[in-house]
C-alpha cells in the first residue's frame, strides 16, 4: 500500500491501525514525514514547502483492492508536527497525533473524513501524544514527556469530546516511559 501522493521521505506506514466497518476493512496509515505545499497567495506569490507536517491516510479495502478515502492533514499543523506518528481507528472515528500539538479526531460522515476535534490538555510542561487508542466513544492519549508521564482520557458526549481524567504513576520516581504505549477498551 502507498498513499496516492506519498514519496520516499514521508515515512508512510510509520503507524498503522485497522478496523472493520459496514463498508469493509478500513486502515489508517501514518506518514509523519510528509511535506505540505502551501499554495501561492497575493501576499506570498511563491508556493512554500512546509517540512514534516505529516498526514494520516485512510484506505478502505474494496472488493479486490485498497482504495484511498482520504489524506488527512490538519490545517493548524506546522513544520515538524509529524502528524501520523501515532494513529488509532474504531469504526468511523479515528485519532492521530504527532510530536507536537493536539491529537486530532476525524469522523467519517458517509462521504468524507471530517476533522471533529483537537484534543489537548493543560500541563505545566510541553507534552505530546506519542500514543493514542480509541474504543467507541473513549480515547486515551499517552503523554510520556509530561513530568512523570501520564495518560489522558477523553469521552464523546452531548457536548462533543471532553477530557474526563488522567492516569499518572503512583510513585515519586520519574517514569520516563509511562504513557509511551496505551490501549483502551470500553471504560477501562
Amino acid at each position: 500500500l502507498v498513499g496516492s501522493d506519498s514519496s520516499a521521505g514521508d515515512c508512510f506506514g510509520h503507524a498503522v491501525a485497522m478496523t472493520r466497518t459496514d463498508r469493509g476493512v478500513v486502515a489508517v496509515v501514518g506518514a509523519p514525514g510528509r511535506d505540505v505545499v502551501v499554495a501561492a497567495t497575493a501576499d506570498k506569490p511563491v508556493p512554500v514547502v512546509v517540512d514534516d507536517v505529516g498526514a494520516a491516510y485512510v484506505l478502505r479495502h474494496g472488493e479486490d483492492a485498497w482504495l484511498e478515502e482520504g489524506c488527512l492533514v490538519p490545517a493548524h499543523a506546522g513544520r515538524g508536527a509529524a502528524i501520523g506518528s501515532t494513529v488509532a481507528i474504531c469504526g468511523d472515528v479515528l485519532v492521530t497525533a504527532g510530536i507536537e500539538g493536539p491529537a486530532i479526531v476525524y469522523r467519517f460522515d458517509g462521504t468524507d473524513w471530517i476533522e471533529e476535534a483537537q484534543l489537548a490538555f493543560d500541563v505545566p510542561v510541553p507534552t505530546t501524544g506519542l500514543a493514542v487508542s480509541i474504543d467507541g466513544d473513549r480515547i486515551a492519549i499517552g503523554a510520556p514527556t509530561e513530568f512523570g508521564g501520564a495518560v489522558h482520557l477523553f469521552a464523546y458526549g452531548p457536548r462533543g469530546w471532553e477530557g474526563v481524567g488522567a492516569i499518572s504513576p503512583v510513585t515519586t520516581v520519574v517514569e520516563p516511559e509511562f504513557g509511551r504505549a496505551v490501549a483502551i477498551e470500553g471504560s477501562t
